[in-house]
């Protein structure tokens, strides 16, 4: 589980479990039991139960220890500086990977989708990892979308996503992809999605994609495993669009779209990343979800 806030010290005695939060200096789990967690930080991704049942802390000790997690948690979520946000979305922009991002906000459906896109889905936290979001809120679910503030040229484009994306919900998409609201040729949009677009019954879960995608040849789909740290790349040409997808140093996937006619212009097309709901449909599971990426790259050509 994700648990944002910095722990100082858990404190074990005959009549209860007491857990200090600090919001500086490193972090540890100490109890009287002798049991030592690794140190931790903001953003960190840790399983208290497997950490706990593996240093040998009694079951009552256990339980005792993630109900007061649990309750931290809670409000690590609700306090900006607990939840190790070092930049939100609210002011509509945050800093990622060397760059300014604009926040997507709208209070009306919109496209892709339509959705609702709300800038609390969008921060960055304190390893400078991106997070978005799609949440419940006020009876509606809202979804996230950043784009570049400068536009980007030819080169090539790698999106490195840190969570796992081989099996997100049948409904949410994540999108990687560049776009231009003024280019007369289909927004110069040329996308990687991660999704199976409400069909759980798909047999891939991705694809590479030269607008428009209902033109034969435009697309090609493939499958990410649910693994850890993919890099997700376009190599943008006058002459050729080459995809891939990388995880453990393995190529894992590749498609080259070579039809010159078809390869859009940059013009003022910036990079994007989004994480929305397909049709607008809620989660099939009813479950908030939470995107990682840990890295951008634009290399010019």
């Amino acid at each position: 589980m994700l648990f944002a806030a910095r722990i100082a010290q858990f404190v074990i005695d005959q009549k209860q479990l007491s857990l200090e939060l600090s919001k500086a200096g490193p972090a540890s789990l100490v109890t009287a039991t002798g049991f030592n967690a690794p140190p931790l930080s903001a953003g960190d991704e840790v399983d208290y139960g497997e950490v706990l049942i593996r240093q040998g802390v009694g079951m009552r000790v256990r339980f005792r220890v993630l109900a007061i997690v649990s309750a931290c948690m809670a409000a690590s979520m609700a306090s900006p500086a607990l939840a190790g946000k070092v930049d939100t979305g609210s002011d509509g922009i945050v800093e990622f990977a060397d760059r300014t991002w604009i926040v997507k906000q709208s209070n009306v459906a919109v496209g892709p989708g339509p959705n609702f896109f709300a800038d609390e889905n969008v921060w960055v936290d304190r390893k400078g990892n991106l997070h978005l979001r799609i949440t419940p809120v006020n009876g509606r679910w809202t979804t996230a979308e950043v784009y570049t503030e400068a536009p980007l040229g030819y080169g090539q484009f790698t999106f490195t996503v840190k969570s796992r994306v081989g099996k997100l919900d049948p409904n949410v998409v994540l999108g990687m992809f560049t776009w231009d609201d003024g280019a007369p040729q289909y927004y110069s949009e040329i996308d990687i999605e991660v999704a199976k677009f409400g069909d759980a019954d798909r047999l891939t879960n991705a694809e590479y994609v030269v607008q428009p995608y209902d033109v034969p040849g435009n697309r090609s789909p493939f499958v990410v495993a649910n693994r850890r740290n993919t890099a997700f790349t376009m190599n943008w040409s006058a002459d050729v669009v080459e995809f891939s997808s990388v995880q453990r140093n393995r190529t894992r996937s590749f498609w080259s779209f070579d039809d010159v006619a078809a390869i859009p212009v940059p013009g003022d097309a910036r990079a994007r990343i989004n994480l929305w709901l397909f049709q607008g449909m809620a989660p099939t599971d009813g479950q908030p979800v939470e995107i990682i990426v840990s890295d951008f790259q634009h290399i010019p050509s």
